[in-house]
């Protein structure tokens, strides 16, 4: 690999307090050897390959508390491998192993501390030592030994880093000094691992037939450095694929490696003019990827008609009414016949139920987020949708 320099002042960022048991990189193995014999070991516990595109080492000398050797680490670590950089001067079996060399940064003496740092997250991510601390010429205390003339190597029930160095200071096994032969790879209790979870955000969701599309979103906890996939397939309901609705089914969506952000699946919705009841697509979850536990895989989307009725003595368009259709929720809606009333926001979710009544009434939606709002007239065998919109 290139060698790269860096001189140029950086200053620490984040802290990463409790930071969780394989969830990213961290120092593995430090070496403060003679003459030029310096060397660093980064382990990555993950479940999956980590690009080091994104970490920095840095070095801050002789007690100062802004870094003043910084090295950008480049390629890519596997799971349960280590990257290693030391000294372009080191000695030869150090070289054997290592990935790349820095002979600025990776030049301490044991008094010089050392941050491992995650740009991406801005995460301080490990430490070597105390940042604006100088330990005096024997270095810090670890364990046995120091950070001076000895080779540290983490001990293997430890699973992620730390910032806090009084912590940090009681997970290390010391070795002489010029001690290579543990250098290259690293020995880890390795974690519980918790599957991922994916499941429908909703378990129903109502849509009129004059919206146009339909969206339903999938979600997922527990996310790990693997891409989750899981299929959206159809597997029942009332309306019709084509005439009523177009979804591709089965279809495949994938979390990507360690997103918590839901996923979504859009279909389009058929206003065919014809005066029916609502009707219905079942939707489920199968096929997941990655160990994923499908926890909540079953969701009905109901299309509610909006083409009126023409049958006498019902509810239709003529007799229902809802004013003002554009203003701040104060809503005054009327019907000549008996009727309930559902009040569904613009993804589907009811917001609003009204017991069966008939002439005028007075609702109040003053309080509801502005947006798009359908009110569902409904007097148990059909039904009428009115949009109003709150602003």
């Amino acid at each position: 690999m290139k060698n790269i320099y860096f001189l140029f002042l950086f200053s620490v960022l984040s802290m990463n307090v409790g930071a969780q048991a394989c969830s990213d990189l961290f120092i593995s193995e430090y070496e403060e050897g003679s003459s030029y014999n310096k060397a660093i070991e980064i382990f990555n516990p993950t479940s999956g390959t980590v690009d080091l595109g994104n970490y920095r080492l840095l070095v801050f000398f002789n007690g100062v508390d802004t870094a003043q050797g910084i090295f950008k680490l480049h390629g890519s670590v596997a799971s349960n491998s280590v990257w290693v950089g030391c000294h372009g001067s080191a000695d030869s079996l150090i070289k054997l192993v290592a990935d790349t060399t820095s002979s600025f940064v990776i030049n301490w003496n044991g008094n010089d501390a050392v941050a491992l740092v995650n740009t991406a997250t801005s995460d301080t991510v490990d430490i070597i030592g105390e940042i604006g601390v100088d330990p005096g010429a024997d270095g810090w205390v670890v364990g046995s030994g120091t950070t001076r003339d000895h080779t540290l190597v983490r001990n293997a029930d430890v699973q992620h880093g730390t910032k806090v160095w009084s912590e940090s200071a009681l997970q290390w096994t010391v070795y002489d000094q010029d001690d290579f032969t543990h250098l290259g790879a690293h020995t880890m209790t390795p974690c519980d691992i918790t599957s991922p979870s994916v499941f429908f955000t909703s378990d129903t969701m109502f849509v009129s037939e004059g919206a146009g599309t339909f969206t339903v979103k999938v979600g997922i906890i527990n996310p790990n450095a693997n891409a989750t996939p899981v299929d959206v397939s159809v597997t029942g309901g009332t309306a019709d694929q084509g005439s009523d609705y177009s979804l591709t089914s089965p279809q495949t969506v994938t979390f990507p490696s360690n997103s918590s952000d839901p996923v979504s699946v859009t279909g389009t919705i058929v206003s065919d003019g014809i005066v029916e009841s609502n009707e219905t697509i079942t939707l489920s979850l199968t096929n997941a990827g990655n160990g994923a536990i499908i926890t909540a895989g079953a969701m009905k989307v109901t299309i509610v008609d909006d083409d009126g009725l023409g049958v006498a003595g019902t509810i239709n368009d003529v007799s229902v009414a809802v004013y003002p259709s554009v203003g701040n929720g104060n809503l005054q809606v009327y019907s000549d016949s008996p009727f309930r009333l559902h009040v569904f926001d613009a993804y589907g979710k009811e917001i609003l139920t009204l017991p069966e009544f008939s002439g005028s009434k007075q609702v109040d939606l003053q309080n509801a987020p502005a947006g798009l709002y359908l009110l569902m007239f409904d007097n148990g065998h059909r039904n009428v949708v009115k949009k109003v919109m709150i602003q």
